[in-house]
């Protein structure tokens, strides 16, 4: 506990250091939603990327809501995507702790999550992406401990209750029993955005099966609790149609300008699209060319939630790069 404050100690000292100006930075903007945006004026969260300290290769990375008050604190291999390294702790707005986190290698190891009041709410010890998808488990971690609001332990090694609550802490959304850090038999919750009740059975991390009910008294079974929308054909199809009509913007083809956009849209129940944004850009041009050919995209196959057809957003990374001799 001792390292911990420690550690803690000393990131917390960067935002206090932070008016002292770095050798070199970049900063970026984003809304509430992850799209990146070019200032500060339409920004709801603002990063600030500062080169590796002598002697280290880690990036600081610090992230600032609107007000200035502290979002984020961490060290990162890269800047685009973060790939965090060793400990990161994020902030609610209230100036609380949210989440205290270890990472080793850009991979997430261990995490701390805490209540918007303060208290420590669980413990999680995450999986391997390969033992994820090798066991076809629906969640990547296992609950270590579990505390309720009042800060009483409720789950101990493992074993025991989880709670989840809303951010406000006025309403529950899921809980159920846990054993060896794995959810398992039934689970109850409720989705304010899906308006429905649900029951799901798991067993060793892995949904069973699950029961939504509306509040007409509708039921539906699903077996995956969200099913990601797709395009005809699978994302190869996608990326074939995208091959066939993008263009190279030739103020970018003319300085070398590369890199990879991440744009974000909605797919909405009836299969059109909507809400584009960029998660990540390069360029205008560049950004404005991959916006406008996923925008003439046809026909997607909508995604299930709680086995209706939903509103679901998607992100999708479209590479831009000059092979030799253009």
């Amino acid at each position: 506990m001792k390292k911990l404050l420690v550690v803690l100690y000393l990131l917390l000292v960067s935002f206090a250091t932070f008016s002292q100006k770095p050798i070199r930075q970049s900063v970026f903007y984003f809304t509430k939603t992850g799209i990146e945006v070019q200032g500060k004026d339409s920004a709801d969260l603002i990063r600030v990327i500062s080169e590796p300290d002598s002697g280290s290769k880690l990036y600081k990375v610090n992230e600032f809501y609107k007000n200035g008050h502290g979002k984020l604190i961490g060290f990162s291999h890269t800047i685009f995507p973060l790939t965090f390294e060793g400990t990161c702790i994020t902030f609610y707005p209230n100036g609380k702790r949210a989440n205290y986190s270890f990472y080793n290698k850009g991979v997430l190891d261990s995490a701390y999550e805490y209540y918007p009041n303060g208290r420590i709410h669980i413990l999680k010890q995450y999986l391997s992406i390969k033992k994820v998808q090798a066991d076809s488990l629906d969640y990547n971690f296992k609950i270590e401990s579990v505390y309720d609001t009042s800060g009483k332990k409720i789950a101990e090694k493992g074993n025991g209750y989880f709670v989840d609550y809303d951010n406000q802490l006025k309403k529950v959304i899921e809980e159920g029993p846990i054993e060896h850090g794995l959810k398992t038999g039934q689970w109850k919750g409720e989705d304010s955005t899906a308006n429905i009740t649900f029951i799901e059975t798991y067993h060793l991390n892995k949904l069973v099966s699950g029961t939504a009910t509306s509040p007409g008294g509708d039921k539906i079974s699903y077996e995956k609790r969200v099913m990601p929308p797709h395009y005809p054909g699978g994302i190869d199809q996608f990326y074939a149609f995208i091959g066939r009509i993008i263009t190279y913007p030739k103020y970018e083809r003319d300085r070398n300008i590369q890199g990879r956009v991440v744009v974000s849209f909605i797919v909405r129940k009836d299969g059109t699209t909507c809400d584009y944004g960029l998660k990540h850009g390069v360029s205008p041009g560049i950004n404005s060319e991959v916006i406008k050919v996923v925008q003439l995209s046809r026909g997607w196959i909508p995604g299930l939630k709680f086995g209706k057809p939903a509103d679901l957003e998607l992100d999708i990374p479209v590479n831009f790069q000059l092979s030799s001799g253009q």
